[in-house]
């Protein structure tokens, strides 16, 4: 079943899943938007081997994800792989594809 939450848990979740070990020499921009209840938009800024976020949207980003903010929050403790979200139409991706899938290895959900 979905959790309920709200925008500020998904940013905290995905601030604590960034592993900077693997975003070395990384500078990227990503655009979050979250709908349904509790939802809205944030963007994540990698840069320096540091990650961090900002409520709102960003002028540029690399990529931008779009999903319910529930099943965001499923996705970042562990229950939905983005894979099976991108695949099953639950992630709508813009920007660099490519980019997106080196992502996945830059944060370590659940």
């Amino acid at each position: 079943m979905p959790e309920s939450g709200s925008l500020q848990q998904a940013m905290d979740s995905v601030r604590g899943a960034f592993v900077p070990a693997k975003a070395k020499g990384m500078e990227a921009v990503i655009q979050y938007d979250l709908s349904g209840d509790g939802g809205g938009s944030f963007f994540g800024t990698i840069s320096g081997g540091a990650f961090s976020v900002s409520p709102g949207t960003a002028p540029n980003p690399k990529l931008t994800l779009s999903m319910k903010l529930s099943d965001f929050l499923e996705l970042t403790a562990g229950r939905l792989g983005a894979v099976k979200a991108f695949a099953g139409g639950k992630m709508k991706v813009r920007g660099d594809t490519m980019f997106g899938l080196k992502l996945q290895s830059m944060f370590q959900f659940g």
